[in-house]
């Protein structure tokens, strides 16, 4: 099993490689909506995946990264974060998702994404 810090590289990287391919759909502290372009499809369920394997350890371990749910609609293209806003707030995934063509942007939302993911 990898550890914490690996998964949290990981996530962050699939993060931000999908945020070029979403909209926002629908965004509350605690719950993210975003839409998936026909180009991101299979990123996301990668993301997803890696996402549910997250949130199982979370059952097990009571490691929290701040991922605490994660649900892909593939006919919808529609991927639901549930996330624990303390651990990663609110503008860190709006900057995530509306900063995505900015490598600058990019690089910065990385590394704050990878540090609060890797403090689980």
């Amino acid at each position: 099993m990898p550890d914490v810090k690996a998964k949290a590289a990981s996530i962050a990287d699939s993060l931000i490689e999908l945020s070029e391919h979403t909209e926002i759909v629908k965004h509350v502290p605690g719950v993210i909506q975003l839409k998936i372009n026909p180009y991101g499809i299979i990123l996301a369920l990668n993301l997803n995946m890696k996402l549910k394997l997250n949130t199982d350890d979370l059952k097990t371990t009571g490691k929290n990264i701040g991922i605490l749910d994660v649900k892909a609609n593939k006919a919808s293209r529609i991927l639901t974060i549930v996330y624990d806003k303390e651990k990663i707030p609110t503008e860190l995934w709006e900057l995530l998702i509306k900063g995505k063509a900015s490598p600058k942007i990019r690089k910065l939302v990385r590394e704050e994404l990878f540090r609060r993911l890797q403090n689980g």
